[in-house]
């Protein structure tokens, strides 16, 4: 996989072992910068190994790392790549959140002037200025995962590593999280993003990479994995005093649920306009279906 001039981040033939046991069998990825990709994969297929790798926390077993066209080494690391691992995130809860800027930048070594600037525009950028004089210890857990981005931006890092930054998160954090990544991407940064919330991963990510049992098995635009597996659309409908066996043939259709006089189906996109031609006057609702990215992800994982 040969390195091109847009690359930010690439990985070539990675494999990690713990004993006997490959956690990533020969994986190849490369982010660019001003995108967010999605890592998805089931438990136990990776994705938290791979962060470390790519962040310098583990070393790979063999294949190669590289930043900006360079191997990656700590001091690239420390300059470049911002990393926030799922779980607590390791702040000094006594000290405000400034504070905790202030404090982390200096272990950085950025200089007291240049620090106590950045230190405010990081705040701004993950929506923490009016809560900055408050101790962490009162922070909830959204605002904790937030301050730690922000210490990763100190630094002005051009790479982003999220490793589930939206579990345990409310509504407004998850809100604030949004804007958060889509300013990012609009500052040129790349950012890799892994997560169990496809209908999160759906609304952000340029393209998607899956996991499973360590090798890379999909990867692509959502456009182009849905054209590459072959799906196609589908949204569920809600008629009345319908049965199944009123249905004209030839129609792709599911039935999922009948209760009372009430029949739930799912149906093809394309077949919808046939069915609501020949049930006008019984239909009690048309919603979207599952998110794309389920499909895609269900389907992957099938085959």
């Amino acid at each position: 996989m040969a390195t091109t001039v847009s690359d930010v981040l690439r990985a070539s033939g990675i494999r990690k072992e713990f004993g006997s046991v490959a956690a990533l069998a020969g994986v190849d990825l490369f982010l660019k910068a001003g995108e967010i990709v999605g890592l998805l994969g089931p438990n136990g297929a990776g994705k938290t190994t791979l962060v470390k790798v790519l962040s310098g926390l583990l070393l790979p077993s063999s294949g190669s790392v590289s930043l900006f066209g360079k191997p990656l080494t700590p001091a690239a690391v420390r300059s470049h790549v911002g990393l926030v691992l799922e779980g607590k995130p390791s702040l000094v809860e006594f000290m405000t959140g400034r504070e905790n800027l202030l404090y982390f930048g200096y272990l950085l070594g950025i200089p007291g002037r240049v620090l106590v600037e950045r230190a405010s525009e990081a705040l701004e950028a993950v929506g923490l200025t009016a809560d900055a004089g408050k101790p962490v210890q009162f922070y909830s857990w959204g605002m904790k995962r937030r301050l730690a981005m922000a210490v990763s931006l100190l630094k002005g890092a051009r790479v982003m590593l999220l490793d589930e930054p939206h579990v345990s998160l409310d509504l407004e954090s998850v809100t604030a999280l949004r804007q958060l990544l889509l300013r990012l991407k609009g500052e040129g940064r790349a950012v890799l993003l892994t997560g169990h919330d496809l209908n999160f991963m759906e609304a952000l990510c340029d393209r998607i990479i899956v996991l499973k049992k360590g090798r890379v098995v999909a990867e692509g635009t959502l456009s182009s994995l849905v054209e590459s597996l072959g799906l196609q659309k589908s949204v569920r409908v809600t008629l009345r005093q319908v049965k199944p066996e009123d249905f004209p043939e030839g129609l792709a259709l599911e039935v999922l649920q009948q209760s009372g006089d009430l029949l739930s189906l799912r149906i093809l996109l394309k077949d919808l306009k046939t069915l609501l031609s020949g049930f006008q006057g019984q239909v009690v609702d048309v919603a979207s279906d599952e998110p794309v990215l389920a499909s895609v992800f269900r389907e992957v994982l099938r085959s």
